[in-house]
């Protein structure tokens, strides 16, 4: 993970938006 202006944000969204199960 990669802490950027908003590419921070946006990492963690994307891994939110991926499947868990």
């Amino acid at each position: 993970m990669t802490q950027n202006s908003t590419g921070g944000f946006d990492s963690l969204l994307t891994i939110h938006q991926l499947p868990r199960h």
